[in-house]
């Protein structure tokens, strides 16, 4: 591969100049260290450590979309084992594929949510960061991360193509989930059912102590899922076995969110949770046009011809090239 960091940076560069004043930026806060540093949990610390020690580096495959998750999955596991987890936000495998920071295309998604109705009582309050993990603030409004800002700006344009707010569902589940930074926006905005996340075990482990330090409630994935709490897993087939039971008759309850993530695997895995959407009648998703040997543009156009109850919203980020959001929801 050409280029490890294959997320965004593949296609979206910031200028010399706002990458010079983001790093004295940051150069700047890490030099004070911070202290609005939420306290950390020693539970949640020991868990994540005793997790990571029954985790396997991955071996890589022939499929260049899988590769570079495995890369990425196999340093989060040393830096785990060999570094600080209470600053693992920081760490490069992190901050390269789930932690946007001070990229400059923050700014238009923190104008966008400010110039909304619904600023000054929803999302001012929302995108406060509660400073886990060794978050770095965005320069321009240091009360928030980029990354919070970034993912509250997403659900708003969910909101705003749906008409449905986070309340209005029973059952979210998110395919690759990041640390759990939008799982915690979502509770914070008022959602109160099961969420179920998939992800690699690495990245589960760190959802699970990013969420609990959040105090956030989160169950393991056992026989079922019946509680109304967060559930992070890593086992594809048990889960999806599990999930073709529990998930929720009323599909008009049910979200499914994928924001970079199911346009980042290889097909056989796509294929496996292909399954599972008939479930659901609403769909949050975000897209590269290719990703790897993937051609994602083909790959999203056959998923919505399978939906056809579904109107969707496709359409390109215009700051972002070569990436796309696709939103669905039940036609009418």
């Amino acid at each position: 591969m050409k280029n490890e960091r294959g997320m965004i940076d593949d296609t979206y560069h910031d200028s010399n100049a706002w990458k010079f004043f983001s790093m004295i930026f940051e150069n700047a806060i890490l030099f004070v260290k911070r202290k609005k540093q939420a306290p950390v949990s020693s539970n949640a610390l020991l868990e994540l450590n005793e997790s990571v020690k029954n985790i396997q580096m991955i071996a890589t495959t022939d499929s260049n979309a899988n590769n570079d998750w495995i890369r990425h999955s196999n340093s989060m596991i040393h830096n785990t084992l060999n570094d600080n987890p209470i600053i693992f936000l920081r760490w490069p495998a992190v901050r390269d594929t789930m932690n946007v920071t001070n990229s400059k295309f923050i700014l238009y998604e923190l104008n966008y949510l400010k110039k909304s109705s619904s600023w000054k009582e929803f999302w001012k309050k929302l995108i406060i960061e509660p400073w886990i993990g060794g978050q770095i603030p965005f320069m321009l409004y240091p009360k928030s991360s980029g990354n919070s800002i970034h993912l509250a700006y997403v659900m708003a344009r969910f909101m705003e193509k749906t008409g449905k707010t986070f309340r209005n569902f029973d059952f979210v589940f998110e395919f690759g989930g990041g640390y759990g930074n939008l799982c915690r926006l979502i509770h914070e905005a008022g959602f109160t059912g099961k969420y179920v996340i998939h992800d690699f075990p690495i990245i589960s482990a760190l959802q699970r102590y990013y969420l609990s330090s959040a105090k956030l409630k989160l169950k393991r994935v056992g026989k079922d899922i019946n509680d109304n709490e967060i559930y992070c897993d890593d086992n594809s087939e048990k889960l999806i076995s599990l999930l073709e039971k529990m998930i929720p008759a009323d599909k008009s309850r049910n979200l499914f969110i994928a924001t970079w993530s199911l346009s980042e695997s290889p097909i056989n895995t796509r294929n496996k949770f292909e399954k599972i959407m008939e479930k659901f009648d609403y769909f949050l998703m975000g897209y590269q046009d290719k990703f790897g040997e993937v051609d994602n543009k083909e790959y999203f156009d056959r998923i919505k011809k399978s939906r056809k109850d579904i109107e969707w919203h496709d359409w390109p980020i215009k700051y972002l090239p070569a990436h796309n959001f696709l939103i669905g929801k039940k036609k009418t």
